[in-house]
């Protein structure tokens, strides 16, 4: 597997060979969408390294990764059922979460941050997006987007039917 990672001012590579797969991410930390191409192959190798690197450009398939969007108000407020109380997951720092379903059937969380309750949470609320927009991990939900009109701040994350952290490691039965 080969993985590169890019970022406005440092890239960093690390490979790793696995018999018949070779891999190639990636990953932007600017917001930029990201690729991931696979293709299934001998790895045995060649005399003519550059014919056989051609050949792999062409046979690769692409596949896009989904980077963080604007999402509409009113995409939100289909989703949420207007932040109904049926949609309520919990009660978290400055706000609430919901969840819902886009229009693309994609299930997410809807983090609605209480700007009336605390105005700092703008410099919050900025840093989140910077800073998670950027982040990629199986073990993290993976940010969706973002919603400021009418006067909110909207955080939207992929849900996880798993319990939540919190219940985790604290209430264990």
């Amino acid at each position: 597997t080969s993985n590169t990672i890019t970022t406005r001012s440092t890239a960093t590579t690390s490979t790793s060979t696995t018999p018949g797969f070779n891999s190639t991410m990636f990953i932007t930390a600017s917001g930029d969408t990201m690729y991931l191409s696979a293709e299934s192959g001998s790895t045995s190798s060649s005399n003519n390294e550059s014919g056989n690197c051609s050949s792999r450009r062409q046979s690769s398939n692409f596949l896009m990764v989904e980077t963080a969007r604007e999402i509409t108000f009113k995409e939100i407020i289909a989703a949420t059922n207007n932040f109904s109380d049926s949609r309520r997951v919990a009660e978290i720092d400055f706000g609430t979460a919901y969840h819902g379903f886009l229009d693309n059937n994609q299930h997410v969380l809807v983090k609605r941050l209480g700007m009336k309750t605390c105005p700092a949470l703008r410099v919050r609320f900025s840093n989140e997006l910077q800073n998670l927009g950027r982040l990629r991990h199986r073990n993290l939900v993976q940010l969706r987007g973002w919603c400021t009109e009418q006067g909110e701040m909207l955080v939207i994350y992929d849900y996880s039917q798993s319990s939540l952290l919190s219940h985790l490691l604290f209430h264990q039965n």
